[in-house]
């Protein structure tokens, strides 16, 4: 069964009819994992939705569940690079972890229903059930618009939350 990879509803391979998505009009996202990558042996993902400092939103299908869901992953692009499919810090290792984990175990009020949230390619993953309606864009850019805020002082951790997301507001390297 062929999914469109911006919506994940069933389609032909041209044009979507749900969303309007054709193969090659999505522009490519740089250091979004390509669609098609498994997570967790379970959710097969899509395009990359929408990008913010430190996330990416995908769309996906949950092959156990057989729905579409919208998954995403923890990577501050200022201080990360995706080397082999692995996020990699590149300096404030420690500071990463601590947000990383933060950010996988949040559990405060959430803009979509949370179902899971795991570890994977050395990073944190979100996966969210969306509502019924096709534009998953929309969906997953309210998960990024709305969140807790990262600091990065001085080599400390400060972190203030509301949401889901997680935004680094300062740098100090």
């Amino acid at each position: 069964m062929n999914r469109c990879p911006d919506c994940m509803n069933e389609w032909d391979g041209r044009m979507c009819a749900s969303c309007g998505y054709q193969p090659g009009a999505s522009m490519v996202t740089p250091n979004a994992l390509p669609p098609g990558t498994v997570l967790a042996n379970r959710y097969v993902l899509g395009n990359a939705l929408c990008v913010s400092r430190q996330s990416i939103a995908y769309a996906a299908w949950d092959q156990q569940m057989e729905q579409r869901m919208i998954i995403t992953e923890f990577y501050p692009a200022v201080i990360v690079k995706r080397i082999q499919g692995m996020v990699t810090p590149q300096r404030n290792q420690a500071q990463f972890q601590v947000a990383m984990s933060r950010y996988q175990a949040y559990d405060g009020q959430q803009m979509l229903p949370l179902a899971q949230a795991f570890f994977g390619n050395n990073t944190a993953y979100r996966v969210y059930v969306p509502a019924e309606q096709p534009q998953l864009k929309k969906q997953a850019d309210m998960l990024l618009d709305h969140g807790r805020v990262v600091k990065w002082v001085q080599g400390g951790l400060c972190l203030e939350g509301k949401a889901s997301r997680i935004r680094v507001l300062h740098c100090t390297y």
